[in-house]
């Protein structure tokens, strides 16, 4: 029957049994065994029994044990001051109200950082009793049982924002009016829905619109699309006959080219005679070009001997004649003579004054041994200028004598 009355089926149902609490509220308690769904309600409640039919959703555990607790959530706007029913929710006894925040600020449209306060209504009549949850203890801990109500909010900012900024506020002011007050208010919470439905109504009527403007330019684009296919039609046919006069011309082409390869093997039987006799001419050349070269080898090498030869022998007798050439004109000029040597030349004929070439040392410097212009000299060093002006002095002075 309530498939029929509601259009839900039979296995989305589950019926729950309400029982009346010591504060005088009914509260569904638990479902329905399979014992208590197959017998009629007078046989097994008094007339007096209350029942709730839950209508399963994606979320819904279809095997419940003690762990689960069905409760029913009420989200509180305290800008619009309405207070509205969301749908239930079940949770595990052992979870913090903690751990359902996120499915809260989904269902409320908040964002992820959204900051929430938790109530638990637990009557209205005939006084309002309504606690704030800690979410950090579990639901076992904070008394939640089956059929409990949790009021959820946005944290107000300040006391003085809103007129009741929270939901404990809210109920305790609808408590207060008279049941013609209580009828105002549902009528104005009515008028609030209708006016969102409203603007959501208008919301809708201009995406329509837009929708309809998109539309029409889709129909003229697919209007222009069609024209430019009956273009591409055209080029399509074109190229066709064109790819069937190439696939003529081809096939006259591959005939002409099955002839060339007949006469292509004959060319290739006179060519690789041709190359055999080539190969042979070459390995003859090349045995022609490896003698030549030898014999021009040879006679290269003992041209350039004789040419170094030569110009030694020049190089020497030059050098010769220079040296007497110099001994006469000092010999002319005077008989004891001092020659002069860049310092680079002394370096070079000391190997940079290498302790190898030392041959003495004495007050005034380090003598070493050298050769320039091909005869071995000795070479001294002076420790200083000083040393060198009066050791020069003295040869001067010996030399007068």
């Amino acid at each position: 029957e309530l498939a029929k009355e509601l259009g839900t089926p039979v296995k989305f149902q589950r019926l729950w049994l309400c029982q009346r609490r010591q504060n005088g509220t009914r509260r569904p308690s638990r479902p329905l065994n399979s014992k208590e769904k197959k017998l009629s309600i007078g046989r097994v409640f008094s007339a007096d029994v209350k029942l709730f039919l839950e209508v399963f959703n994606p979320c819904s555990p279809r095997n419940l044990n003690r762990e689960y607790l069905l409760v029913f959530l009420k989200f509180y706007d305290p800008e619009q001051t309405q207070l509205r029913y969301i749908g239930t929710l079940f949770v595990s006894c052992s979870s913090r109200p903690l751990d359902i925040l996120p499915k809260l600020r989904s269902l409320a449209g908040f964002c992820a950082d959204e900051e929430i306060e938790l109530y638990e209504e637990i009557k209205f009549e005939p006084n309002v009793m309504c606690e704030a949850l800690d979410i950090h203890h579990t639901f076992t801990v904070n008394q939640i049982e089956n059929g409990d109500i949790i009021c959820f909010q946005k944290r107000p900012k300040s006391c003085n924002q809103h007129l009741y900024p929270s939901v404990k506020l809210f109920l305790e002011h609808v408590h207060k009016l008279t049941k013609e007050g209580r009828k105002i208010c549902a009528l104005e919470e009515e008028i609030v829905e209708f006016r969102r439905l409203s603007d959501l109504n208008i919301a809708a009527n201009l995406e329509c619109t837009q929708l309809r403007h998109e539309r029409d330019n889709a129909i003229l684009q697919v209007d222009e699309f069609r024209g430019q296919n009956d273009l591409v039609r055209l080029q399509i046919e074109e190229a066709k006959k064109e790819c069937d006069q190439l696939r003529h011309e081809l096939d006259n082409a591959m005939r002409q080219v099955d002839e060339f390869r007949g006469q292509n093997d004959l060319v290739r039987l006179q060519i690789e005679e041709s190359k055999k006799e080539c190969n042979q001419l070459r390995h003859e050349r090349d045995n022609a070009v490896r003698q030549i070269d030898a014999l021009l080898n040879q006679n290269t090498v003992g041209r350039i001997q004789i040419e170094e030869a030569k110009m030694e022998c020049s190089q020497l007798k030059h050098e010769r004649d220079n040296a007497v050439r110099q001994v006469d004109e000092l010999w002319d000029r005077n008989s004891q003579f001092i020659l002069e040597f860049r310092f680079t030349c002394l370096e070079q004929a000391t190997e940079h004054f290498k302790d190898l070439c030392k041959i003495g040392d004495t007050e005034y410097g380090c003598v070493y041994k050298g050769i320039i212009n091909n005869t071995t000299v000795a070479i001294k060093l002076s420790k200083s200028e000083s040393l060198f002006q009066q050791e020069v002095a003295f040869a001067y002075c010996d030399s007068g004598t």
